[in-house]
């Protein structure tokens, strides 16, 4: 018997896929027809009569069901937290960093043991090294998925060129501070733009810690080349917090400075070149809070933050604390002409927020308070903050009804009216109406017109509040206040007013005339 020959094999093949195209075509259309009769049986639709089977397209089968004791889908099982996207991969990221930047340290010290690094040798190689960190993470960066690592790796470089220029100014003084302080703005604008490009708040508050940490080392202690150079690092990075909404980083770039101020002038004793020295700095930081606060609620991401109105009142509060550094008479014109400066942002700057005015407006009235408590005598604060106080409620009393501006006037005249008051109850106590003798003992014109001032500014917020847009019950317990302090007001000046003139008119009889004969 021949094998068959190629013809007859292709014949033999053609015949059989034949065979097994009409199985499959016969199994489709059972198919399809189970399938119509299922959904028949589910439809509420009457049933169609029936039809002999005919050829049809091949009908698509259903998806294959899991099991009825399997879940249906795993991603409905909450994972863990190691199971997360880029979780595995910045704890390789953090770990690798530390673990080069040991291995690093590791090699430095067995080379300084050996003898083999100077000190020069020492900060050359530490520089080169944090600087290969930095331009491997700008190429870790560039691949994806890279950007945990390249932060990682950037936050590393850094914190080797802060520790670079530590060892270079204050360890072995191979140049001097204002150099160091240079390098130290130049690393920290280095890691403020990566961070930028990174989009990693993480990378911004390290550098800008770091760099607050490294200056005072750097100086070797509070300095006014220190703080300058604190004020002028939180002016460069609101370039990064104008782009980027973190409020964290407000923190950050405002309480380094701000505290060393506040440090500064807490130290009594000052030369009168130290005392302007101190004012300029002062101003630079005013100016910087405030200016870059302004200009970020001015734009829409930062309009609703909270965050640049907490900046302008923590950069008055060194202004307020220089009582002891600077002398009276100045002290009272760097207030009042940081209050005026309030005021005048508050009524022209436009497009800030509501609250950025109150603060201003705060602000303001706190330096004008404080300027006043200085200015004046212990016998004539409580009249001249009265008066100030006084004044304030008239404005707002000529100011439109119902108004933001009439409330938030209400507020700071109420505040100055409780200071005076105070001062004034210290100055006359109220147990004085009920002894004469120490009565006659407080008494004094000034209480006298300190009370009068006071009776007509309680008076006058008794008016003017019910023309808020306060509730009535706040308007009922702002008049009972004003009432009853009103009355101490009217009790004291009218006792004090009679004792002085029964005391002078005493005085006065006392004193006889000579009789003719005694010369």
């Amino acid at each position: 018997m021949y094998p068959p020959s190629d013809r007859e094999l292709a014949a033999r093949l053609a015949a059989r896929l034949q065979e097994l195209s009409t199985q499959v075509q016969y199994a489709r259309t059972e198919l399809d027809l189970l399938q119509r009769s299922i959904q028949a049986n589910d439809a509420p639709a009457p049933v169609q009569p029936h039809q002999s089977p005919r050829v049809q397209q091949p009908v698509q089968p259903p998806p294959m069901q899991p099991p009825a004791g399997q879940p249906a889908s795993v991603d409905d099982q909450p994972e863990a937290w190691f199971e997360r996207e880029g979780v595995v991969g910045r704890i390789l990221a953090v770990t690798g960093a530390a673990v080069t930047l040991v291995g690093v340290a590791l090699l430095l010290i067995l080379a300084i043991q050996a003898g083999m690094l100077g000190p020069l040798g020492r900060v050359v190689v530490g520089g080169l090294l944090s600087a290969a960190l930095l331009g491997v993470a700008w190429k870790v960066a560039s691949k994806p998925g890279g950007r945990v690592g390249a932060v990682a790796l950037a936050a590393t470089g850094l914190a080797g060129l802060c520790l670079d220029v530590i060892a270079a100014t204050a360890l072995y003084e191979f140049v001097p501070a204002i150099v160091g302080l240079a390098v130290g703005f130049a690393i920290a604008a280095i890691g403020l733009g990566l961070a930028l490009r990174w989009e990693s708040l993480t990378l911004a508050v390290f550098v800008l810690l770091g760099t607050a940490i490294l200056a005072p080392i750097v100086t070797g202690g509070l300095s006014a080349t220190l703080i300058a150079f604190l004020i002028t690092l939180m002016a460069a990075s609101y370039v990064v917090q104008h782009q980027r909404d973190w409020p964290l980083l407000h923190v950050v770039r405002v309480a380094p400075p701000t505290l060393a101020m506040t440090i500064a002038v807490a130290e009594p004793g000052r030369t009168i070149a130290e005392s302007y020295i101190i004012v300029a700095l002062l101003a630079f930081l005013f100016a910087v809070g405030v200016g870059t606060s302004l200009a970020l609620m001015r734009s829409t991401a930062h309009a609703h933050r909270a965050a640049p109105t907490g900046v302008i009142i923590a950069v008055a509060l060194p202004v307020l604390a220089s009582t002891n550094a600077l002398p009276d008479e100045m002290y009272v014109t760097v207030c009042l002409s940081f209050a005026v400066a309030c005021v005048v942002a508050a009524l022209l700057v436009r497009g800030v927020p509501a609250h950025a005015r109150v603060a201003l407006g705060g602000v303001g009235a706190a330096l004008v308070l404080a300027a006043a408590l200085v200015a004046s005598s212990q016998s004539l604060r409580p009249a001249v903050i009265l008066s100030l106080a006084l004044v304030l409620v008239a404005a707002a009393a000529v100011s439109p009804d119902g108004s933001r501006v009439r409330g938030g006037i209400l507020a700071i005249s109420g505040v100055y009216t409780v200071v005076g008051t105070i001062i004034l109850m210290d100055a006359s106590p109220p147990s004085a109406l009920l002894n004469p003798s120490r009565a006659l003992t407080f008494a004094s014109t000034p209480v006298v017109v300190a009370a009068a001032i006071l009776l007509a500014v309680v008076v006058t917020i008794g008016v003017v509040i019910r023309s808020t847009n306060a509730s009535s019950e706040n308007v009922e317990i702002v008049r009972t206040v004003c009432g009853l302090v009103g009355l101490y007001a009217f009790s004291m000046g009218t006792v004090t007013a009679g004792i002085l003139i029964a005391a002078k008119a005493s005085a006065s009889s006392q004193v006889t005339p000579s009789p003719p004969w005694d010369g």
